[in-house]
């Protein structure tokens, strides 16, 4: 459910159209929403699916009170931006909590300070630290997302990715890595517009191309910047730590949400488990010790994903 259109930040890589105000619903529309969403389908959860919820918080801080005063129970998550939550106080999180909040979701993008410039994200490693401290505090569990393969991005820089999802790991229980993404070549943002400029790669140029043009699944076409060691190592990176978010998730999943899937069948989820048990050996392996040569059984999760599992 969206409570607001737009977003103020300029962020290179993204598709939302900035050339838009924010623009956000009113608190009783927002209530009035949320009651007919309960009479039609009674959720037991709700994902607010604006690109800037927090476009102003007086009017957030509105909503959770009166969502608590209706008495409206379903939890909910939503997206934040690490920089936006350091300039609100606790209290905020503490009404967040108590309204149904369960989630947030970060781009945290890149630990190099010059990618996130570059990308014009521009938030700092304190920020993010701080944030998911601060959400595990008070009982909200942060998501974030990383990306990979800019055309500026270095060894060095791309090391220091590695290692702020490292320490999140290891000194944060409970934060959940949603993936280390390649970039994504989005139309008519400023970032793609720069490099169709610079390298000349193929887009589709009309509607019927971009049926048969797939966004989500990088080919190697699409990083002439990248050596082909460069694209290996950022794409057996990307699939542990992929892996290891996706997997999580579908193993959790209620038996309810499963019969949807092509896990529902008893036989077929004990089948991925037992993949599981096996492919975390090559994953922790390859994590611990940054092993990126003869990625075979990546090549199988990809083909597993892609045409069993119907994933990204």
């Amino acid at each position: 459910y969206e409570t607001s259109r737009g977003c103020v930040f300029k962020c290179r890589f993204c598709d939302y159209d900035h050339r838009t105000k924010w623009r956000g619903k009113s608190v009783e529309k927002v209530i009035s929403d949320f009651k007919k969403i309960i009479t039609l389908f009674n959720p037991e959860e709700i994902q607010i699916s604006d690109a800037y919820f927090f476009g102003s918080i007086k009017r957030v801080e509105e909503i959770c009170k009166r969502k608590i005063e209706c008495g409206l129970q379903f939890r909910w998550n939503t997206s934040c931006r690490f920089d936006i939550l350091s300039k609100v106080g606790d209290e905020i999180l503490i009404l967040l909590k108590k309204s149904g909040c369960f989630g947030l979701t970060f781009g945290g993008e890149s630990g190099s300070i010059k990618v996130q410039r570059y990308i014009n994200k521009e938030i700092t490693k304190e920020q993010i630290l701080s944030g998911v401290r601060r959400c595990l505090k008070y009982g909200i569990t942060p998501t974030v997302a990383f990306m990979t393969g800019f055309p500026i991005e270095t060894t060095e820089d791309l090391n220091e990715t590695l290692n702020l999802i490292d320490l999140l790991q290891k000194e944060y229980h409970g934060v959940e890595i949603n993936g280390l993404r390649l970039l994504q070549h989005f139309p008519d943002t400023p970032l793609t517009d720069e490099i169709l400029q610079t390298y000349k790669i193929y887009q589709p140029t009309n509607l019927e191309e971009w049926t048969r043009y797939d966004i989500i699944w990088p080919k190697r076409s699409n990083y002439p910047w990248l050596s082909n060691s460069e694209y290996s190592v950022r794409k057996i990176i990307a699939s542990v730590v992929n892996y290891n978010y996706l997997s999580s998730r579908l193993l959790n999943f209620p038996r309810e949400q499963r019969k949807g899937t092509v896990l529902r069948s008893n036989v077929i989820f004990g089948l991925f488990k037992l993949f599981d048990k096996i492919v975390r050996v090559f994953v922790h392996l390859r994590w611990s010790k940054k092993i990126v040569r003869f990625p075979l059984e990546w090549k199988l999760w990809d083909l597993i994903r892609r045409y069993v599992l119907h994933t990204c």
